[in-house]
């Protein structure tokens, strides 16, 4: 399976985003925040790709990656911000996606992480509304 879990505050980004994963082959969940993701971690699903905003109230993206990557260090970590961000802040292993994304670029390097999972198989669907 080759799932995304997808954290954003503003649910337009979390849509938008949600749309491109699907297109690039991945099922979909959407968090709004650091805590409603780490609850679909923790019902055990089986997530390959963490997408988070960096800028987020409470848990900020880069806390969240660290949490995910040391308690699941299978996920690959993606954050995301429109805003000037310390590189320095993210977890080792991670990639940056500068916002506003679009799909031309962010579609063929997720593409490349699907091909890498493709043996795990999956059908991509979204649940985000």
């Amino acid at each position: 399976m080759r799932l995304a879990v997808i954290v954003d505050d503003e649910g337009h980004v979390r849509q938008l985003a949600a749309i491109i994963f699907t297109r690039a082959g991945f099922e979909t969940l959407c968090a709004a925040d650091a805590s409603e993701a780490l609850s679909l971690f923790d019902e055990g699903a089986d997530v390959a790709v963490l997408f988070t905003d960096c800028d987020m109230p409470g848990m900020k993206g880069p806390e969240l990656a660290t949490v995910v990557r040391d308690r699941w260090p299978h996920v690959r970590l993606m954050l995301t911000s429109g805003k000037p961000f310390n590189h320095e802040e993210m977890p080792s292993g991670a990639e940056f996606v500068h916002k506003p994304f679009r799909p031309s670029t962010l579609i063929p390097r997720l593409k490349e992480i699907a091909d890498a999972l493709s043996q795990r198989g999956g059908f991509p669907e979204q649940d985000c509304a």
